[in-house]
């Protein structure tokens, strides 16, 4: 016969506590001395016990779940993105439930959601459906929007402000002295790829510098790859380039070896990915401040939860900083 599991009554009984004093000691977030949380969950540990996340949902109708619908592409932002995400939920007393928009398949991935009875709904896409997304709000679910937003759906956003990447490469660039300068473009229609564009070359026109080349290509390092043929054969005179992302720039200096001019080529990238500081590349890039940024989401979202308020469709913008290394 299975042994009886010990419940949080227990815990309170033997302890001397409160059964509401168990379930703080639990909750990160809930008020409770140290001393006394540790008082309970060192009872806790010595009794084999562990809240039972089911039957704390059914008591607060909340299902502690939140869910993040991320790409399945492969581009190395997102894992790291997901990663971050998925640690902060998990340490604010949350629980991640990963939905993959498969091929931009993202109907499938927030019907998932919508199935889990998720509390709270992360988008960390490029790929957004607005019709979609105000099935969730149907639902009663709150959104946040990673570095993307829709100004039709209510939900909160946080991002890196995309005009100040594209105004701070193009100052960078300028300063140290390249005159034909070009943009390398992500996906067409991505709200990203326009505001890096736009910040980039509207700063170059107010610098009296010449108007930069845009370049049509998508978030790819075949994108990239590409690219350095189009550029190298038909407009020779560009001595830098800015990447909407890394992955394109990875790809670009890979189709630059094959021309021996390449190396006077300046190449600037945007995410600072791991493979940005490889021997091989050294790309200098702009480093987006996910830390902050993915904290402050979460936070947000799970007090929007514990309050039921409602999202403003307030956009929150975060400066990252260039990290310079061979490339440019």
């Amino acid at each position: 016969m299975r042994p009886r599991k010990v419940t949080s009554t227990d815990i309170a009984r033997i302890l001397g506590v409160s059964q509401s004093t168990v379930s703080r000691a639990f909750n990160p977030n809930a008020s409770i001395s140290s001393k006394k949380r540790e008082m309970v969950l060192e009872g806790a540990r010595k009794l084999g016990y562990t809240p039972n996340a089911i039957a704390r949902s059914l008591t607060s109708k909340r299902s502690g779940l939140i869910a993040i619908v991320t790409d399945s592409e492969t581009n190395p932002i997102y894992d790291e993105i997901t990663r971050k995400l998925s640690y902060a939920v998990q340490e604010k007393g949350g629980q991640p439930v990963l939905c993959l928009a498969d091929n931009h398949n993202m109907e499938r991935a927030v019907n998932k959601a919508i199935e889990y009875q998720v509390d709270g709904l992360i988008i960390a896409t490029s790929h957004l459906s607005g019709k979609l997304l105000e099935k969730c709000l149907d639902y009663g679910i709150q959104l946040t929007f990673i570095n993307q937003y829709l100004n039709e759906v209510k939900g909160n956003c946080f991002c890196t402000d995309n005009l100040l990447v594209g105004e701070q490469i193009a100052d960078y660039l300028k300063a140290t002295g390249y005159q034909h300068m070009a943009y390398l473009a992500g996906d067409k229609g991505s709200m990203v790829n326009e505001e890096r564009w736009v910040g980039f070359r509207d700063r170059l026109l107010k610098h009296g510098a010449n108007p930069p080349l845009y370049v049509q290509g998508t978030f790819s390092f075949q994108s990239g790859l590409n690219a350095a043929n189009t550029i190298m054969n038909q407009f020779k005179d560009i001595d830098a380039i800015f990447c909407a992302n890394d992955i394109i720039a990875v790809g670009l200096l890979e189709g630059l070896k094959g021309y021996p001019e390449y190396k006077s080529v300046a190449v600037i990238g945007v995410d600072d990915i791991s493979m940005a500081s490889w021997p091989s590349f050294q790309l200098t890039s702009y480093r987006q401040p996910l830390e902050i940024m993915i904290n402050d989401a979460i936070d947000e979202i799970l007090e929007r939860i514990e309050t039921s308020e409602e999202a403003t469709g307030q956009t929150h913008r975060y400066a990252g900083e260039l990290i310079v290394r061979n490339t440019a």
